[in-house]
């Protein structure tokens, strides 16, 4: 499950994510993701993913990244800071970022909120 809020004043969108995490739900995620250009051009997501059950294969990433990267055509970029606390989370946000050619999309795992703020806050 998915909550999420856009504060405009920092310009982030705050995610948090609980439970089982499986490929449709990330999918469908992905797939949203260009409806949040209507908000903003330069998207900012900090995602607290701590405690998550991460229920889909490694290899399931290929088709991921390209569903992300087809859905940020609208965006000038999107930077997504992910603080995880398992380590397969982890990897999978790890593997993202080294998979990913968008220049657009950009992903880091994080262990703290301190740490993904900073990040964000440097584009």
């Amino acid at each position: 499950m998915v909550e999420h809020h856009y504060n405009q004043q920092e310009g982030i969108m705050y995610a948090k994510v609980t439970g089982r995490v499986d490929f449709q739900e990330m999918l469908a995620r992905a797939n949203g993701l260009g409806q949040m250009s209507q908000i903003t051009k330069k998207l900012k997501i900090l995602e607290d993913a701590r405690g998550i059950v991460v229920d889909f294969r490694s290899s399931d990433l290929n088709i991921l990244i390209k569903i992300i990267e087809e859905n940020v055509g609208d965006f000038e970029f999107v930077r997504h800071a992910v603080i995880h606390s398992e380590p397969t989370g982890t990897a999978y946000a790890m593997l993202t970022s080294q998979i990913s050619n968008s220049d657009k999309y950009k992903i880091m795992a994080f262990s703290t909120e301190e740490a993904a703020k900073q990040w964000l806050k440097c584009w």
